[in-house]
């Protein structure tokens, strides 16, 4: 009886460890990973579509809905298209194009065996052959997929509908003339837009000619610190330096075309753009080079079509970038008739009638003095009477009106130029000024009363 209750408990210690042994079994077998899932067709890694070594690439042909186009590379290594060395083209535009041309890759097998073409766009697809010494391929792409993955294509010759996630656009959206430069105006510093003069603005879209140009030397020594041009179409008038600078150099600086549409156009299509009679014609000197921009008829979105003298291509440009074209001549006109530093000066004269009041000026800053008659001005008081003086603005465009003189202030400089303000009456309340002969405006005859009612009490 002891002997069969040992036997008992050896077979049930035997048990427990059995019961034991297959817990812990079924608890590692928890931790372990379970083996990795083939990877299906559609979870495949990108694989290039060309396997082309770059280096061995000598043509890339493309055929879109655009047009055609073949890029190739020169001795130097350049990217050229079509063989083009005349027209200015966009050389970082090319080289992003071959190599996007030469990397187009496939992302997934979308199915094994291309059916019903048209339902991915690949009816009538984009075409890029890509050539080497040794062979060619050609590779048909199509619409975008419609979770915009990429776009569908496939390897001619070939079964395969692959998903590409490359950039086709070079392929698909570009034609030769997407390829051409649009930057037409030389790069100039603000501190040499002096070298852009003699602009001219004329054509149907104006109802005027406007016309700048350079003064001459002697005209810019009786200028004072003026801007050194003058206009001189429609009127003749001096010129406010920040609006010339602001409203007319720098937009015409910054002209820049969106895209060219057109390269050696034909007689017919630059009759049909509008620059046959063109809507505005610029023309400007750079450094002495002549210039002239033709600005043609405007399309349904507002742009207008351009030509540039010494470039076959027609652009497109912004309404915006030509507005500067419609400019009024009365906003770049100076209300300031003359301007001059004071310590350049060795007299000043005013006249008025049987009135004439003349000051002396010798020294510099503050050590300078002033005398009338042999009588020393208070300086303070004469430097505000000068500010006035030449701080007299006009009120707005006015022709001479051939009347006698009413007044005048004449500056004489140390170095002898002398430059003369003269006013004639227009109608008893404005006056027209003129420098050193030649006007375009008036001033309010009461303000210039009040500067010689000044003069008059300085010397008491």
């Amino acid at each position: 009886m002891r002997k069969q209750l040992k036997y008992l408990i050896v077979a049930a210690v035997v048990l427990v460890l059995l019961v034991g042994g297959l817990v812990a079994v079924n608890f590692l077998s928890s931790g372990e990973e379970s083996p990795a899932e083939e990877p299906s067709a559609e979870t495949q890694t990108s694989t290039p579509l060309f396997d082309f070594e770059k280096a061995d690439v000598t043509e890339i042909e493309v055929q879109n809905s655009k047009g055609s186009y073949t890029l190739t590379r020169d001795e130097d290594g350049t990217v050229l298209i079509n063989e083009e060395k005349e027209l200015p083209m966009n050389s970082n535009t090319l080289s992003a194009a071959f190599d996007a041309l030469t990397g187009l890759s496939s992302d997934k097998v979308i199915k094994e065996d291309l059916e019903n073409a048209s339902e991915y766009g690949l009816d009538a697809p984009t075409s890029v052959t890509v050539r080497t010494a040794d062979g060619e391929k050609t590779v048909k792409i199509g619409a975008d997929s419609p979770t915009d993955e990429g776009a569908y294509c496939y390897v001619e010759g070939e079964s395969q509908l692959l998903l590409s996630g490359s950039t086709v656009s070079y392929a698909r959206d570009y034609a030769f003339e997407n390829y051409i430069s649009t930057s037409i105006m030389p790069a100039l510093e603000s501190t040499e837009t002096n070298k852009l003069s003699h602009i001219k603005i004329s054509g149907s879209g104006r109802p005027d000619v406007l016309e700048i140009v350079p003064k001459t030397e002697e005209e810019q020594q009786g200028a004072g610190e003026l801007t050194p041009f003058k206009m001189v179409q429609p009127i003749q008038a001096a010129l406010n330096s920040d609006a010339l600078s602001n409203s007319l150099k720098s937009p015409l600086l910054s002209l820049q075309p969106t895209v060219a549409v057109a390269a050696r156009p034909t007689a017919e299509q630059r009759e049909q753009f509008g620059l046959n009679t063109p809507t505005f014609v610029l023309e400007y000197q750079i450094e002495g080079s002549e210039n002239r921009i033709l600005i043609g008829n405007q399309t349904s979105d507002g742009a207008y079509y351009m030509m540039k003298d010494g470039i076959d291509v027609v652009y497109l440009v912004d309404a915006s970038s030509v507005s500067f074209m419609e400019l009024s001549h009365s906003t770049l006109i100076s209300s300031i008739m003359y301007i001059d530093y004071i310590d350049e000066m060795e007299t000043v004269e005013y006249v008025r009638g049987d009135e004439r009041y003349i000051f002396n000026l010798t020294g510099e800053g503050d050590d300078m003095q002033v005398s009338s008659n042999g009588k020393t001005v208070d300086l303070e008081s004469f430097r505000t009477l000068y500010q006035d003086s030449i701080g007299l603005m006009l009120g707005g465009e006015a022709s001479d009106p051939g009347t006698a003189e009413y007044a005048r202030i004449v500056y004489t400089k140390r170095d002898g130029t002398v430059n003369e303000l003269s006013y004639h009456d227009i109608d008893g309340r404005r006056a027209f000024c003129a420098l050193n002969g030649y006007g375009y405006g008036f001033i309010v005859t009461s303000d210039l009363d009040a500067i010689f009612e000044s003069a008059a009490a300085l010397l008491g």
